[in-house]
C-alpha cells in the first residue's frame, strides 16, 4: 500500500498534541472502486488541501506570508463561496497538477507540514 507512514506536523499551534507524529490510520478504509479511463483522451488531476481551523479557512499548500504583527510566517486565511449551482468552494486555494500517486502524496506530506493539530479536552490530535 502506497499510504503507510504518514505523519502529523512537528509545528503545533496551542497544547502540547500528540507527540509521537503518528497519524491514526486505524479508522481508514481503501476505496476499492475504480473508473474507467478512454486511452484516448487526455486527463489531468488537481490536488488541493485546506484546513479549517477556529473557523478560519486555510490552504495547506500555498506558501506561508510574514506576519506584520508578529514578524513570523503565517498562512493567510481564505474566503469559503457558493458558485452559482450552490456548490461551496474555496476562493483562491492552490490546485497542484499531478501526474502520479507519487506527486500526490508529495503534495499531501507538503500540506501536513502546515497543519496546525494541539490537544483538547476531548481529543488528543484536533
Amino acid at each position: 500500500e502506497l499510504v503507510t507512514n504518514i505523519k502529523t506536523p512537528g509545528r503545533r499551534r496551542g497544547g502540547a498534541g500528540n507527540t509521537s507524529g503518528e497519524a491514526d490510520m486505524s479508522n481508514r478504509v481503501a476505496d476499492q472502486q475504480k473508473v474507467a479511463v478512454d486511452e484516448d483522451m487526455q486527463y489531468a488531476v488537481f490536488v488541493s488541501y485546506v484546513e479549517i481551523y477556529n473557523n478560519y479557512t486555510y490552504d495547506l499548500l500555498d506558501q506561508p506570508k510574514m506576519d506584520i504583527v508578529t514578524g513570523r510566517q503565517k498562512l493567510a486565511s481564505k474566503i469559503l463561496r457558493e458558485d452559482s449551482y450552490r456548490n461551496m468552494y474555496v476562493h483562491g486555494v492552490t490546485e497542484v497538477e499531478v501526474k502520479s500517486p507519487e506527486e500526490a502524496l508529495e503534495a499531501f506530506y507538503r500540506g501536513q507540514k502546515q497543519r496546525s493539530v494541539s490537544a483538547t479536552i476531548l481529543n488528543l490530535q484536533s
